[in-house]
């Protein structure tokens, strides 16, 4: 990790206690990590500062409700409020509007910073996933911000998500640390490892599609064309 992330870290924590109300959002066609790290920061602030009111916002996902589900949130509440947006590169794939009506904005993310499109951007490409992150500004916070049981199975999720299992070349030694501390909460883990093997029916026909039809060359690429009607189909 970039040792510089501590200053703005400060800042970060700075924010959060400044504000009453928190909204926290994250990028379009969500994965577990957009959820978790979304969810999980939601959780672990409303079990640090229960007087603050904490909201999740973004389109639904209901393959992702076994990791939380959104909230509605008036445009006027963004006009006090901190807003947090994580595991997002550009603004365009912010998923809920409004969030530039925020009175302070926060970056929170792990992808190349293409876009620095909040007040204060924390970004670092080295962390696996954005719950890393969230997982690693609880830890340097000086036991201002606590996990629970829940904020810890929501940021496992998005770690296992964005590792695929930690199998991906981005998976370090550190995010096996965070995964064992985080599984000392006691929550579930194999449950949510069962879940995130889930896939919907159309998904799951989608695949054995793709596996018949694969052109594979002898120089070991593989390929398959989807058009529009096979998508459709």
């Amino acid at each position: 990790m970039n040792k510089g992330n501590e200053a703005i870290i400060q800042q970060i924590l700075s924010e959060i206690e400044k504000y009453q109300t928190v909204i926290i959002q994250r990028h379009r066609d969500a994965d577990p990590d957009a959820i978790g790290s979304q969810v999980g920061l939601a959780q672990l602030l409303r079990i640090s500062y229960p007087h603050k009111t904490i909201y999740t916002v973004g389109e639904e996902e209901p393959i992702f409700d076994w990791i939380g589900k959104m909230q509605s949130v008036e445009e006027l509440t963004y006009s006090n409020a901190l807003v947090i947006v994580v595991d997002t590169p550009s603004r365009e794939r912010i998923s809920g509007s409004h969030y530039f009506l925020g009175a302070q904005t926060i970056k929170i993310d792990h992808h190349v910073n293409m876009d620095p499109f909040a007040d204060l951007n924390w970004t670092d490409e080295s962390f696996s996933s954005a719950s890393e992150m969230i997982y690693y500004l609880v830890a340097h916070s000086k036991n201002h911000l606590k996990l629970d049981k829940n904020s810890a199975r929501c940021l496992y999720a998005g770690i296992v998500g964005d590792t695929g299992r930690f199998l991906y070349d981005d998976t370090s030694s550190y995010t096996f640390f965070v995964a064992s501390k985080l599984l000392e909460y006691g929550f579930d883990a194999p449950t949510v490892n069962r879940f995130e093997e889930d896939m919907s029916p159309k998904v799951a026909k989608l695949m054995a599609y793709v596996l018949q039809n694969v052109t594979i060359l002898d120089s070991g690429l593989a390929y398959i064309i989807l058009n529009q009607q096979i998508l459709q189909k």
